[in-house]
């Protein structure tokens, strides 16, 4: 009894242990991270490497950031498709809130692919409800004056980049009332006063 009544004493004791032995570990991970942030593309020695590395309680999951590319892979890094583009692209304008939206139009007649609205983005507000298909179409519409583009060529790229819910169209109105009765009630309250 007193054996068992001992260990039940020494297990708040182990149990601490037991969590200050994990939080060290630990630290020395988020230790061994940071210095693989910091030491570049390139990564840490292999020395650098094997100091850093906890002994293997668990299987390891690694949790290093990929490495950084440089300014010239960046240049010729590979274009995301469409598929990619509208996974990260808010394209949904089918919401009566008012949404801001960038876009650009493009040729892709064959020999002649250009932007057709210039080298920046072009801003818009929409309020409408409106598909994807009629807010493009109506950019085409917009550029298909000029007798250089061919409207079955062009494409419409867009991106909602925010989004507000309408205000009240009488809102105003109901204020300007408001304050006119405020002052109304002002009025005869000082006339009383007098």
């Amino acid at each position: 009894m007193r054996e068992f009544l001992g260990r039940m004493m020494r297990l708040p004791l182990t149990v601490s242990a037991y969590l200050f032995e994990m939080s060290s570990k630990t630290s020395r991970g988020l230790e061994r991270i940071a210095r693989e942030s910091w030491a570049g593309p390139h990564g840490l020695s292999e020395a650098a490497r094997r100091e850093a590395e906890p002994p293997p309680l668990l299987p390891q999951v690694s949790m290093s950031p990929p490495p950084a590319q440089s300014p010239a892979a960046q240049q010729f890094s590979v274009p995301k498709t469409n598929k990619e583009r509208s996974k990260m692209a808010d394209t949904n304008l089918n919401d009566s809130m008012v949404k801001l939206v960038e876009y650009t139009v493009v040729s892709v007649e064959r020999g002649n692919e250009r932007v057709l609205t210039g080298p920046e983005m072009q801003l818009i507000v929409v309020t409408d409800d409106l598909t994807g298909n009629a807010f493009s179409n109506a950019r085409v519409m917009e550029l298909s004056a000029s007798p250089k583009v061919d409207a079955k060529s062009v494409r419409v790229y867009y991106n909602v980049l925010d989004r507000w819910p309408k205000e009240d169209l009488k809102k105003d109105e109901r204020q300007v009332g408001y304050l006119a009765e405020i002052a109304a009630n002002t009025q005869k309250i000082a006339s009383k006063t007098k």
